[in-house]
């Protein structure tokens, strides 16, 4: 596939190739982690040659692989993997695999309204990654697991730099009061690596979407970092505390932001 493009993306629709990887996606949490990885591995392939063979492939088989309850745009398997399984190599090979299908720089316009608008539906991979974000167990005086920790700071990386990118869609999941409500919760947590993950995710959002500003001001996320800030000022500087500075600057420096001041 790698060497043949045009070969590969004939064999890529039409043998049966994306069929395979979606039966096998559709179960990835019990198949053999080997197998998970290989499939990865050939998408990867595939989607660093050229990401619109996966996602015209979603688009022209009616957004569906495989059949019955497990039946989902492959896009969406990967997202699925991606919040239910427990290594967290397939995690970030999903992560990368969705970073790439969802570049609006490398769809034409057709082709970036059809799969956004199913990226976002029910069911589909961004609307699957928003709802576990909103979703996944702890935060505040609860904690995480590693692998929790790791899952959320793979999602909340993906959610910003899509969202910020797709325009309507990115801008609506955004304004989302739940959503800013969560990232307050997470930038709480005992975890540093997701108080880390959730002060980025907070800075670029503001950056790129300052509507957002009005959901931050409704929700405690600049009151917990002020404290956490407070709490620390005897101790020796971390990267979480220089984030949430920057985010704190970001506020006090940009007009856009006036809301949240």
């Amino acid at each position: 596939l790698g060497v043949a493009p045009a070969a590969g993306q004939y064999s890529a629709s039409s043998s049966g190739l994306l069929e395979c990887a979606a039966q096998l996606l559709a179960r990835a949490t019990d198949a053999p982690a080997r197998a998970v990885v290989r499939c990865l591995d050939v998408l990867l392939l595939l989607a660093r040659h050229d990401p619109s063979v996966l996602r015209r492939a979603e688009l022209e088989l009616g957004f569906r692989f495989g059949g019955g309850a497990a039946a989902a745009p492959l896009s969406a398997l990967v997202a699925r993997l991606v919040v239910e399984i427990d290594d967290e190599g397939p995690m970030r090979q999903g992560q990368e695999l969705l970073v790439i299908l969802l570049d609006p720089s490398t769809m034409d316009e057709a082709e970036r309204d059809a799969f956004l608008s199913a990226a976002y539906a029910r069911g589909g991979c961004m609307a699957l990654i928003f709802d576990d974000v909103i979703a996944t167990p702890g935060g505040g005086g609860g904690g995480h697991t590693r692998t929790d920790a790791a899952r959320i700071a793979v999602l909340l990386s993906l959610l910003a730099p899509a969202m910020c990118a797709h325009g309507f869609y990115g801008s609506r999941a955004g304004l989302e009061p739940s959503l800013w409500a969560r990232v307050a919760e997470l930038a709480a947590s005992p975890s540093t690596e997701v108080r880390g993950a959730a002060v980025r995710f907070a800075r670029e959002m503001l950056k790129s979407l300052p509507a957002c500003a009005n959901r931050v001001a409704g929700s405690p996320l600049l009151p917990n970092l002020v404290r956490h800030l407070a709490a620390r000022i005897s101790k020796r500087s971390s990267l979480m505390d220089s984030a949430a500075l920057a985010l704190l600057e970001d506020a006090v420096g940009s007009p856009a932001l006036e809301p949240i001041r």
